[in-house]
């Protein structure tokens, strides 16, 4: 729940109930039993709840000693963690692959979506962050919305500004800025994302914006997943 809660709606739960750090990474195996990967390591613990399943212990790993970070499914058997399905970002740049991890029922089913922040940097192009939905299920991830909150593209320039349309395929053009934020509307028992951003149009020579476009889009629920933006 997002915003003010009665604290008698709080539960407090125990430390023991959570493995520690050192059974987390046991259960990982390969490099993260490495002594200097294990010193060094850093683990954010998150509860989730997977449809009718038990609440999964879901837990973003980093460590200095490794090229990447890592969001790991873990189920408890007996109390000890067992690895389950896990997702590996690249760090970009200078910024970790993820930079920041909420879980909300956006489908009011009782099934907590992973919601994450990601940078991403192309090569001589495109850079910025996206906000991505997805579920947990099985053994994997799947994908039900993806959107970006920072897009710059300013390695090249078009020749003539032309301004597409629906407006939403001005994203990421070339000589374009991309600047948005997202909010869940509520739709009877679901959520669903709202993407509002501004577009601004740029040219060689000059720093301030030609034309800025400001876009608001909902993209409901199909079925499947969320529409897509673009």
């Amino acid at each position: 729940m997002t915003g003010w809660v009665e604290a008698s709606r709080i539960e407090i739960l125990p430390l023991d109930r959570f493995p520690s750090d050192h059974d987390l990474l046991d259960a990982m195996g390969g490099k993260y039993l490495e002594d200097f990967t294990a010193e060094y390591a850093r683990i954010a613990r998150h509860l989730a709840r997977l449809g009718k399943q038990e609440t999964a212990l879901v837990c973003y790993v980093g460590t200095p000693f490794l090229g990447h970070t890592r969001i790991q499914v873990f189920e408890l058997s007996d109390g000890k963690p067992v690895a389950g399905p896990y997702l590996e970002f690249p760090f970009s740049q200078i910024e970790t692959g993820v930079t920041e991890i909420q879980f909300r029922d956006l489908l009011g089913n009782g099934e907590d979506l992973l919601i994450t922040h990601e940078p991403f940097a192309h090569t001589m192009g495109a850079r910025g962050a996206d906000m991505v939905i997805r579920r947990i299920q099985g053994n994997g991830f799947e994908v039900l919305w993806q959107a970006p909150l920072e897009l710059s593209n300013l390695a090249s320039y078009a020749p003539h500004q032309d301004v597409l349309n629906p407006p939403v395929n001005n994203i990421g053009q070339p000589g374009t800025v991309t600047t948005a934020t997202v909010e869940f509307r509520s739709t009877g028992r679901r959520s669903e994302p709202v993407w509002k951003g501004k577009i601004s149009f740029y040219m060689v020579g000059r720093e301030a914006p030609v034309q800025t476009l400001e876009v608001e889009k909902a993209c409901p629920w199909n079925g499947d997943a969320f529409e897509p933006l673009q």
